[in-house]
Protein backbone atom coordinates (compact mmCIF):
# COMPACT_ATOMS: atom_id res chain seq x y z
CA UNK A 1 0.00 0.00 0.00
CA UNK A 2 1.37 3.03 -0.89
CA UNK A 3 2.14 5.56 1.95
CA UNK A 4 0.75 9.26 1.59
CA UNK A 5 2.16 12.10 0.24
CA UNK A 6 4.97 13.77 1.54
CA UNK A 7 4.33 17.72 2.44
CA UNK A 8 6.19 20.07 -0.05
CA UNK A 9 7.33 21.45 3.47
CA UNK A 10 10.97 22.49 1.34
CA UNK A 11 13.01 21.36 -1.86
CA UNK A 12 15.91 20.21 0.09
CA UNK A 13 14.16 17.94 2.19
CA UNK A 14 16.07 14.89 0.47
CA UNK A 15 19.41 16.40 1.70
CA UNK A 16 17.97 16.45 5.02
CA UNK A 17 17.96 12.51 6.25
CA UNK A 18 21.80 11.46 5.13
CA UNK A 19 21.99 10.00 2.30
CA UNK A 20 25.22 8.22 3.03
CA UNK A 21 23.40 6.61 5.60
CA UNK A 22 21.47 4.39 3.36
CA UNK A 23 22.09 0.61 3.94
CA UNK A 24 22.63 -1.17 0.59
CA UNK A 25 21.21 -4.14 1.08
CA UNK A 26 17.53 -2.77 2.18
CA UNK A 27 17.17 -0.84 -1.54
CA UNK A 28 14.61 -3.30 -2.77
CA UNK A 29 13.83 -4.05 -6.29
CA UNK A 30 13.04 -0.65 -7.36
CA UNK A 31 16.82 0.60 -6.41
CA UNK A 32 17.99 -2.92 -8.27
CA UNK A 33 16.06 -2.58 -11.09
CA UNK A 34 17.38 1.17 -11.39
CA UNK A 35 20.98 0.06 -11.13
CA UNK A 36 20.76 -2.77 -13.51
CA UNK A 37 19.34 0.41 -16.49
CA UNK A 38 22.57 2.33 -15.46
CA UNK A 39 25.18 2.90 -17.71
CA UNK A 40 28.57 1.95 -16.59
CA UNK A 41 30.94 2.34 -18.89
CA UNK A 42 30.02 5.31 -20.84
CA UNK A 43 27.59 8.77 -20.34
CA UNK A 44 24.66 8.06 -21.91
CA UNK A 45 21.81 10.58 -21.54
CA UNK A 46 20.71 12.31 -18.08
CA UNK A 47 20.49 9.04 -16.13
CA UNK A 48 24.25 7.85 -17.05
CA UNK A 49 25.42 11.07 -16.09
CA UNK A 50 23.89 10.55 -12.91
CA UNK A 51 25.29 7.09 -12.48
CA UNK A 52 28.77 8.36 -13.43
CA UNK A 53 28.53 11.05 -10.93
CA UNK A 54 28.93 13.61 -14.24
CA UNK A 55 27.73 16.85 -12.98
CA UNK A 56 29.22 18.89 -16.07
CA UNK A 57 27.33 16.48 -18.60
CA UNK A 58 24.33 16.22 -16.72
CA UNK A 59 24.38 20.39 -16.09
CA UNK A 60 24.39 20.57 -19.86
CA UNK A 61 21.38 18.16 -20.32
CA UNK A 62 19.57 20.52 -17.95
CA UNK A 63 20.68 23.72 -19.28
CA UNK A 64 20.05 22.84 -22.90
CA UNK A 65 16.49 23.98 -23.11
CA UNK A 66 16.56 25.74 -26.30
CA UNK A 67 17.11 22.05 -28.49
CA UNK A 68 13.94 20.32 -28.46
CA UNK A 69 16.32 16.79 -29.32
CA UNK A 70 18.37 17.26 -26.01
CA UNK A 71 16.04 18.55 -24.11
CA UNK A 72 15.30 17.24 -20.67
CA UNK A 73 12.77 18.19 -18.23
CA UNK A 74 14.36 18.00 -14.65
CA UNK A 75 10.45 15.68 -13.40
CA UNK A 76 10.33 13.47 -16.37
CA UNK A 77 9.58 10.26 -15.05
CA UNK A 78 10.95 6.83 -16.35
CA UNK A 79 8.48 5.04 -18.24
CA UNK A 80 9.10 1.58 -16.33
CA UNK A 81 9.22 2.63 -13.10
CA UNK A 82 7.93 6.33 -12.55
CA UNK A 83 11.11 7.60 -11.27
CA UNK A 84 12.48 10.91 -11.72
CA UNK A 85 16.21 11.82 -12.01
CA UNK A 86 16.15 12.65 -8.54
CA UNK A 87 14.67 9.25 -7.39
CA UNK A 88 18.32 8.11 -9.27
CA UNK A 89 20.24 10.95 -7.38
CA UNK A 90 18.98 9.45 -3.94
CA UNK A 91 19.73 6.10 -5.17
CA UNK A 92 23.40 6.96 -5.88
CA UNK A 93 24.09 8.95 -2.75
CA UNK A 94 25.41 11.93 -4.69
CA UNK A 95 24.76 15.12 -3.05
CA UNK A 96 26.10 17.48 -5.68
CA UNK A 97 24.17 15.90 -7.97
CA UNK A 98 20.99 15.55 -5.49
CA UNK A 99 21.99 19.50 -5.17
CA UNK A 100 22.06 20.44 -8.56
CA UNK A 101 18.52 18.64 -9.25
CA UNK A 102 17.06 20.17 -6.55
CA UNK A 103 18.31 24.12 -7.99
CA UNK A 104 16.50 23.47 -11.70
CA UNK A 105 13.43 22.59 -9.66
CA UNK A 106 13.34 18.89 -9.22
CA UNK A 107 10.50 17.91 -7.16
CA UNK A 108 11.11 15.69 -3.55
CA UNK A 109 7.14 14.77 -3.95
CA UNK A 110 6.98 12.82 -7.17
CA UNK A 111 5.71 9.15 -6.38
CA UNK A 112 7.23 6.61 -8.20
CA UNK A 113 5.16 3.37 -9.73
CA UNK A 114 5.63 1.79 -6.56
CA UNK A 115 3.98 5.17 -4.49
CA UNK A 116 7.30 6.20 -2.96
CA UNK A 117 8.79 9.29 -3.11
CA UNK A 118 12.29 9.96 -2.70
CA UNK A 119 12.70 11.53 0.77
CA UNK A 120 10.47 8.37 1.67
CA UNK A 121 13.45 6.15 0.17
CA UNK A 122 15.93 8.18 2.38
CA UNK A 123 13.87 7.53 5.43
CA UNK A 124 12.70 4.17 4.89
CA UNK A 125 16.91 2.97 4.29
CA UNK A 126 18.68 4.75 6.64
CA UNK A 127 20.83 2.03 7.98
CA UNK A 128 20.43 0.43 11.51
CA UNK A 129 23.53 1.95 12.77
CA UNK A 130 23.30 4.68 11.56
CA UNK A 131 19.64 5.89 12.82
CA UNK A 132 20.90 7.76 16.08
CA UNK A 133 24.24 8.82 14.34
CA UNK A 134 24.13 12.72 14.67
CA UNK A 135 25.63 15.77 12.84
CA UNK A 136 27.20 18.61 13.34
CA UNK A 137 24.67 20.29 15.18
CA UNK A 138 23.73 16.57 16.94
CA UNK A 139 20.95 16.11 15.00
CA UNK A 140 19.61 12.54 14.14
CA UNK A 141 17.38 11.78 11.07
CA UNK A 142 14.57 12.13 13.51
CA UNK A 143 15.63 15.50 14.34
CA UNK A 144 15.60 16.57 10.26
CA UNK A 145 12.23 15.06 9.61
CA UNK A 146 10.59 17.00 12.52
CA UNK A 147 11.87 19.72 11.35
CA UNK A 148 10.54 19.27 7.97
CA UNK A 149 7.43 18.70 9.62
CA UNK A 150 6.57 15.63 7.90
CA UNK A 151 4.68 12.84 9.91
CA UNK A 152 4.81 10.54 7.30
CA UNK A 153 8.58 10.47 7.29
CA UNK A 154 8.43 11.01 11.36
CA UNK A 155 6.84 7.72 11.61
CA UNK A 156 8.86 5.67 8.62
CA UNK A 157 12.02 6.33 11.10
CA UNK A 158 9.79 5.67 13.96
CA UNK A 159 9.16 2.21 12.58
CA UNK A 160 12.95 1.96 12.04
CA UNK A 161 14.09 2.39 15.84
CA UNK A 162 15.04 5.96 15.70
CA UNK A 163 15.89 7.21 18.91
CA UNK A 164 12.66 9.74 19.98
CA UNK A 165 14.56 10.89 23.44
CA UNK A 166 17.85 12.31 21.30
CA UNK A 167 18.87 15.65 21.76
CA UNK A 168 20.80 17.97 19.93
CA UNK A 169 23.42 20.51 20.72
CA UNK A 170 20.99 22.57 21.92
CA UNK A 171 18.99 20.56 24.57
CA UNK A 172 16.47 20.10 21.65
CA UNK A 173 14.27 16.71 21.47
CA UNK A 174 12.38 15.97 18.10
CA UNK A 175 9.21 16.72 19.94
CA UNK A 176 10.79 20.50 20.34
CA UNK A 177 11.18 20.32 16.54
CA UNK A 178 8.02 19.18 15.82
CA UNK A 179 6.61 21.83 18.16
CA UNK A 180 8.11 24.29 16.73
CA UNK A 181 7.34 23.79 13.24
CA UNK A 182 4.01 23.57 13.80
CA UNK A 183 3.02 19.51 12.72
CA UNK A 184 0.38 18.51 14.84
CA UNK A 185 0.52 14.95 13.50
CA UNK A 186 4.60 14.52 13.65
CA UNK A 187 3.96 15.76 17.33
CA UNK A 188 1.24 13.21 18.05
CA UNK A 189 3.31 10.38 16.17
CA UNK A 190 6.27 11.20 18.56
CA UNK A 191 3.67 11.30 21.46
CA UNK A 192 2.04 7.92 20.51
CA UNK A 193 5.79 6.67 20.25
CA UNK A 194 6.56 7.87 24.09
CA UNK A 195 3.38 6.11 25.22
CA UNK A 196 4.28 3.06 23.74
CA UNK A 197 7.56 3.40 25.77
CA UNK A 198 5.77 4.17 28.91
CA UNK A 199 3.04 1.43 28.47
CA UNK A 200 0.74 4.13 30.75
CA UNK A 201 -0.25 7.30 29.75
CA UNK A 202 2.29 9.61 28.31
CA UNK A 203 4.78 10.75 31.36
CA UNK A 204 4.14 14.53 31.69
CA UNK A 205 7.88 14.78 32.18
CA UNK A 206 8.85 13.84 29.38
CA UNK A 207 6.11 16.10 27.42
CA UNK A 208 7.39 18.95 29.53
CA UNK A 209 11.47 17.61 28.84
CA UNK A 210 13.70 21.26 28.99
CA UNK A 211 16.31 22.30 26.41
CA UNK A 212 19.56 24.16 27.46
CA UNK A 213 17.21 27.59 27.46
CA UNK A 214 15.10 25.26 30.00
CA UNK A 215 12.06 25.82 26.75
CA UNK A 216 9.76 23.24 26.79
CA UNK A 217 7.77 21.67 23.44
CA UNK A 218 4.56 24.30 24.57
CA UNK A 219 7.15 27.06 24.73
CA UNK A 220 7.93 26.39 21.25
CA UNK A 221 4.40 25.63 20.15
CA UNK A 222 3.38 28.91 21.66
CA UNK A 223 6.29 30.76 20.89
CA UNK A 224 5.51 30.11 16.66
CA UNK A 225 1.49 30.31 17.20
CA UNK A 226 0.74 26.98 16.83
CA UNK A 227 -2.72 26.73 18.85
CA UNK A 228 -3.67 23.43 18.24
CA UNK A 229 -0.21 21.83 19.13
CA UNK A 230 -0.71 23.92 22.33
CA UNK A 231 -3.89 22.99 22.87
CA UNK A 232 -2.88 18.99 22.50
CA UNK A 233 -0.04 19.33 25.02
CA UNK A 234 -2.10 21.51 27.79
CA UNK A 235 -5.06 18.49 27.47
CA UNK A 236 -2.07 15.83 28.25
CA UNK A 237 -1.55 17.40 31.45
CA UNK A 238 1.60 19.92 30.48
CA UNK A 239 2.22 22.80 33.05
CA UNK A 240 1.19 25.96 31.22
CA UNK A 241 3.52 27.83 34.32
CA UNK A 242 6.90 26.55 32.97
CA UNK A 243 9.00 28.93 32.79
CA UNK A 244 12.42 29.45 30.65
CA UNK A 245 15.98 30.40 31.87
CA UNK A 246 14.72 33.95 31.47
CA UNK A 247 11.33 33.49 33.48
CA UNK A 248 9.23 33.05 30.61
CA UNK A 249 6.21 30.90 31.19
CA UNK A 250 3.78 30.26 28.03
CA UNK A 251 1.71 33.08 28.87
CA UNK A 252 4.44 35.73 28.53
CA UNK A 253 5.45 34.21 25.21
CA UNK A 254 1.88 34.64 23.78
CA UNK A 255 1.54 37.90 25.51
CA UNK A 256 4.31 39.25 23.05
CA UNK A 257 3.28 37.09 20.16
CA UNK A 258 0.27 35.61 19.87
CA UNK A 259 -3.43 36.76 20.54
CA UNK A 260 -6.25 36.39 22.68
CA UNK A 261 -7.16 33.18 21.60
CA UNK A 262 -3.87 31.71 22.19
CA UNK A 263 -4.08 33.82 25.98
CA UNK A 264 -7.76 32.18 26.72
CA UNK A 265 -6.27 28.26 26.26
CA UNK A 266 -3.61 28.94 28.39
CA UNK A 267 -5.46 30.61 30.98
CA UNK A 268 -8.04 27.81 30.78
CA UNK A 269 -5.44 25.42 31.95
CA UNK A 270 -4.43 27.66 35.03
CA UNK A 271 -1.82 29.55 33.37
CA UNK A 272 -1.25 32.89 35.77
CA UNK A 273 -1.16 36.62 34.92
CA UNK A 274 0.89 37.23 37.94
CA UNK A 275 3.98 35.24 37.66
CA UNK A 276 7.29 37.55 36.84
CA UNK A 277 10.05 36.98 33.94
CA UNK A 278 13.60 38.06 34.57
CA UNK A 279 13.59 41.57 35.21
CA UNK A 280 9.98 41.38 36.96
CA UNK A 281 7.76 41.73 34.24
CA UNK A 282 4.29 40.26 34.02
CA UNK A 283 2.93 38.90 30.77
CA UNK A 284 0.53 42.54 30.51
CA UNK A 285 3.99 44.28 31.25
CA UNK A 286 5.09 42.25 27.60
CA UNK A 287 2.29 42.97 25.80
CA UNK A 288 2.40 46.90 26.59
CA UNK A 289 5.80 46.71 25.55
CA UNK A 290 4.95 44.72 22.54
CA UNK A 291 2.27 46.90 20.96
CA UNK A 292 -0.56 44.43 21.98
CA UNK A 293 -3.33 46.30 22.27
CA UNK A 294 -6.46 43.56 22.04
CA UNK A 295 -4.00 41.43 24.83
CA UNK A 296 -3.83 44.39 26.64
CA UNK A 297 -7.34 44.47 26.89
CA UNK A 298 -7.42 40.66 27.46
CA UNK A 299 -5.35 40.45 30.50
CA UNK A 300 -6.35 43.68 32.29
CA UNK A 301 -10.44 41.80 31.83
CA UNK A 302 -8.71 38.78 33.50
CA UNK A 303 -7.24 41.15 36.52
CA UNK A 304 -3.81 41.62 35.84
CA UNK A 305 -2.31 43.98 37.73
CA UNK A 306 -2.13 47.70 35.68
CA UNK A 307 0.60 49.53 38.28
CA UNK A 308 2.68 46.55 38.69
CA UNK A 309 6.19 46.98 38.13
CA UNK A 310 9.44 45.83 36.15
CA UNK A 311 12.71 45.54 37.96
CA UNK A 312 13.42 49.47 36.85
CA UNK A 313 10.32 50.75 38.64
CA UNK A 314 8.36 50.94 35.27
CA UNK A 315 4.72 50.30 34.71
CA UNK A 316 3.28 48.93 32.02
CA UNK A 317 2.21 52.41 30.97
CA UNK A 318 6.22 53.46 31.37
CA UNK A 319 6.83 50.43 29.03
CA UNK A 320 4.13 51.42 26.62
CA UNK A 321 5.26 55.21 26.40
CA UNK A 322 8.45 54.02 25.72
CA UNK A 323 7.99 51.48 23.35
CA UNK A 324 5.85 54.03 21.48
CA UNK A 325 2.55 52.41 21.19
CA UNK A 326 0.07 54.71 20.99
CA UNK A 327 -3.10 52.67 20.96
CA UNK A 328 -1.73 50.80 24.58
CA UNK A 329 -0.87 54.27 25.76
CA UNK A 330 -4.60 55.33 25.07
CA UNK A 331 -6.40 51.71 26.29
CA UNK A 332 -4.08 51.95 29.53
CA UNK A 333 -4.77 55.54 30.21
CA UNK A 334 -9.09 54.83 29.71
CA UNK A 335 -8.25 52.01 31.92
CA UNK A 336 -6.75 54.12 34.78
CA UNK A 337 -3.52 53.66 34.53
CA UNK A 338 -1.68 56.45 36.43
CA UNK A 339 -0.47 59.45 34.07
CA UNK A 340 1.60 60.25 37.44
CA UNK A 341 3.88 57.35 37.92
CA UNK A 342 7.65 57.09 38.06
CA UNK A 343 10.43 54.42 37.51
CA UNK A 344 13.17 54.03 39.72
CA UNK A 345 15.18 56.88 37.73
CA UNK A 346 12.10 59.57 38.79
CA UNK A 347 11.44 59.34 35.03
CA UNK A 348 7.69 59.62 34.04
CA UNK A 349 5.48 59.36 31.23
CA UNK A 350 7.04 62.88 29.49
CA UNK A 351 10.73 62.01 29.88
CA UNK A 352 9.88 58.18 28.49
CA UNK A 353 8.18 59.96 25.71
CA UNK A 354 10.73 61.96 25.09
CA UNK A 355 13.62 59.71 25.34
CA UNK A 356 12.07 57.72 22.49
CA UNK A 357 11.32 60.31 20.55
CA UNK A 358 7.66 59.75 19.81
CA UNK A 359 5.42 63.29 19.49
CA UNK A 360 2.24 60.84 18.91
CA UNK A 361 2.49 59.42 22.32
CA UNK A 362 3.80 62.76 23.64
CA UNK A 363 1.02 64.84 21.61
CA UNK A 364 -1.33 62.28 23.69
CA UNK A 365 0.08 62.56 27.40
CA UNK A 366 -0.21 66.33 26.61
CA UNK A 367 -3.68 66.01 25.79
CA UNK A 368 -4.22 63.92 29.46
CA UNK A 369 -5.67 66.26 32.29
CA UNK A 370 -2.53 66.64 34.85
CA UNK A 371 0.09 66.34 32.17
CA UNK A 372 0.65 69.80 32.54
CA UNK A 373 1.99 69.30 36.28
CA UNK A 374 4.66 66.87 34.47
CA UNK A 375 5.64 68.84 32.15
CA UNK A 376 8.48 70.44 34.50
CA UNK A 377 9.30 67.42 36.78
CA UNK A 378 12.98 66.34 37.03
CA UNK A 379 14.43 63.18 37.00
CA UNK A 380 17.23 61.68 39.24
CA UNK A 381 19.52 63.77 37.45
CA UNK A 382 17.56 66.89 38.36
CA UNK A 383 16.85 66.71 34.33
CA UNK A 384 13.07 68.30 32.85
CA UNK A 385 11.78 66.30 29.18
CA UNK A 386 12.80 69.68 27.75
CA UNK A 387 16.32 68.91 29.40
CA UNK A 388 16.38 65.33 27.58
CA UNK A 389 14.55 66.36 24.43
CA UNK A 390 17.83 69.62 24.05
CA UNK A 391 20.54 66.76 24.68
CA UNK A 392 19.29 64.83 22.00
CA UNK A 393 18.29 67.59 19.60
CA UNK A 394 14.82 66.59 19.03
CA UNK A 395 14.01 70.10 17.63
CA UNK A 396 9.81 69.47 16.76
CA UNK A 397 9.77 68.19 20.36
CA UNK A 398 11.97 71.05 21.78
CA UNK A 399 8.89 73.13 19.90
CA UNK A 400 5.87 71.27 21.17
CA UNK A 401 7.17 71.34 24.78
CA UNK A 402 8.49 74.92 25.18
CA UNK A 403 4.40 75.72 23.48
CA UNK A 404 3.07 73.64 26.42
CA UNK A 405 4.82 75.46 29.24
CA UNK A 406 8.32 73.35 29.68
CA UNK A 407 10.70 76.03 31.53
CA UNK A 408 14.12 76.41 29.60
CA UNK A 409 15.68 78.03 32.46
CA UNK A 410 14.78 74.90 34.36
CA UNK A 411 18.65 73.73 35.74
CA UNK A 412 19.91 70.08 36.53
CA UNK A 413 21.96 68.72 39.55
CA UNK A 414 24.97 70.30 37.78
CA UNK A 415 23.32 73.62 37.56
CA UNK A 416 23.10 73.38 33.62
CA UNK A 417 19.99 74.61 32.14
CA UNK A 418 18.22 73.16 28.81
CA UNK A 419 20.40 75.56 26.91
CA UNK A 420 23.72 74.26 28.41
CA UNK A 421 22.46 70.45 27.18
CA UNK A 422 22.01 71.85 24.10
CA UNK A 423 25.49 72.98 23.31
CA UNK A 424 26.93 70.47 25.12
CA UNK A 425 26.65 68.38 21.56
CA UNK A 426 26.58 71.20 19.08
CA UNK A 427 22.72 71.37 18.11
CA UNK A 428 22.54 74.75 16.64
CA UNK A 429 18.89 74.24 15.35
CA UNK A 430 18.29 73.62 19.03
CA UNK A 431 19.78 76.43 20.59
CA UNK A 432 18.56 78.98 18.20
CA UNK A 433 15.12 77.81 19.35
CA UNK A 434 15.61 78.06 23.17
CA UNK A 435 17.76 81.71 22.46
CA UNK A 436 14.67 82.65 21.03
CA UNK A 437 12.16 81.72 24.13
CA UNK A 438 14.50 83.15 26.54
CA UNK A 439 17.98 84.96 25.23
CA UNK A 440 18.85 85.19 28.96
CA UNK A 441 20.39 82.02 29.54
CA UNK A 442 23.04 82.81 27.62
CA UNK A 443 24.84 84.02 30.13
CA UNK A 444 23.79 81.40 33.10
CA UNK A 445 26.28 79.32 34.73
CA UNK A 446 26.30 76.07 35.57
CA UNK A 447 28.16 74.13 38.74
CA UNK A 448 31.84 75.63 37.62
CA UNK A 449 30.57 78.36 36.61
CA UNK A 450 30.35 77.65 32.81
CA UNK A 451 28.35 79.65 30.57
CA UNK A 452 26.63 78.29 27.15
CA UNK A 453 29.75 79.71 25.51
CA UNK A 454 31.97 78.18 27.33
CA UNK A 455 31.06 74.50 27.04
CA UNK A 456 30.52 75.86 23.49
CA UNK A 457 34.22 76.64 23.26
CA UNK A 458 35.07 73.72 25.01
CA UNK A 459 33.68 71.36 22.41
CA UNK A 460 35.13 73.57 19.55
CA UNK A 461 31.40 74.19 17.94
CA UNK A 462 31.94 77.64 16.19
CA UNK A 463 28.56 77.52 14.78
CA UNK A 464 26.85 77.70 18.25
CA UNK A 465 29.09 80.07 19.83
CA UNK A 466 28.78 82.12 17.09
CA UNK A 467 24.43 82.07 17.59
CA UNK A 468 25.38 82.94 21.39
CA UNK A 469 27.83 85.52 21.11
CA UNK A 470 25.13 87.41 18.68
CA UNK A 471 22.69 86.05 21.32
CA UNK A 472 24.74 88.43 23.77
CA UNK A 473 26.41 86.20 25.06
CA UNK A 474 28.91 87.80 27.67
CA UNK A 475 32.70 87.27 26.36
CA UNK A 476 34.69 87.81 29.62
CA UNK A 477 32.34 85.38 31.77
CA UNK A 478 34.72 83.51 33.67
CA UNK A 479 34.57 80.29 34.93
CA UNK A 480 35.84 78.44 38.46
CA UNK A 481 39.18 78.39 37.15
CA UNK A 482 38.75 82.01 35.37
CA UNK A 483 38.82 80.86 32.31
CA UNK A 484 37.10 83.14 29.59
CA UNK A 485 35.53 81.11 26.87
CA UNK A 486 38.06 82.22 24.59
CA UNK A 487 41.31 80.73 27.04
CA UNK A 488 39.01 77.68 26.61
CA UNK A 489 39.02 78.11 22.89
CA UNK A 490 42.70 78.04 23.02
CA UNK A 491 43.30 75.71 25.53
CA UNK A 492 40.77 73.58 22.82
CA UNK A 493 42.97 74.77 19.83
CA UNK A 494 39.94 75.13 17.76
CA UNK A 495 41.12 78.16 15.51
CA UNK A 496 37.17 79.08 14.19
CA UNK A 497 35.69 79.95 17.51
CA UNK A 498 39.19 81.55 18.41
CA UNK A 499 38.84 83.83 15.68
CA UNK A 500 34.96 84.39 15.91
CA UNK A 501 35.58 85.48 19.54
CA UNK A 502 38.49 88.09 18.79
CA UNK A 503 36.51 89.41 16.65
CA UNK A 504 33.84 89.73 18.08
CA UNK A 505 35.72 92.01 20.42
CA UNK A 506 37.15 89.29 23.58
CA UNK A 507 39.96 90.00 25.89
CA UNK A 508 43.40 88.90 25.21
CA UNK A 509 44.48 90.16 28.48
CA UNK A 510 42.59 87.86 30.75
CA UNK A 511 44.39 86.12 32.84
CA UNK A 512 43.31 82.62 34.89
CA UNK A 513 43.75 81.62 38.93
CA UNK A 514 47.63 80.64 37.96
CA UNK A 515 47.93 84.39 36.62
CA UNK A 516 48.39 82.48 33.54
CA UNK A 517 47.59 84.65 30.49
CA UNK A 518 46.19 83.74 26.77
CA UNK A 519 49.36 84.21 25.71
CA UNK A 520 50.72 81.18 27.26
CA UNK A 521 47.80 79.05 26.49
CA UNK A 522 49.19 75.73 25.46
Amino acid sequence: MAPPPVSPATASACARVKLGDLEAGQKGAYFQKQSRRAPKSRVSGPQGAIAEGKEGVLSQYLEDLSDPIRRVKVNDRDKNTGATLLHQAVKMKNNAILDMLLTYGADPNVKDKMGFTPLHYVAKFVRPEKRRVTDKQGRTALHNAATLGDAEVVRLLLSHGANIHAVDKKGLTPLHIAAKEGSLQAVCLLCQEIQKEASTDIPVAVLSRRDKQNKTPLHYAVENNHIEIVRFLLEKGVDPNCSSSTGLTALHLAAMRGGVPMCQLLMDHGAATDVLADGNKTPLFLAATNDRPRIVAFLLDKGAGIEDRDVEGNSPLLGAVDSGSVEVVRLLLDRGADIDSRNNDDRNVLHMAVLSKNEDVLQLLLAVKGSEQLINRKDCDGDTPLHHAARNAFLDIVQILLKRGARASAKNSSEETTLHAACHYNFPNVVREIVKQDARLVNETDIHWNTPLHVAAQGGFSETAAILVEAGAYLEAKNYYEWTPLTVACKNGDFDTVSNLLGAGASVNSVDKMKVGIGHVT
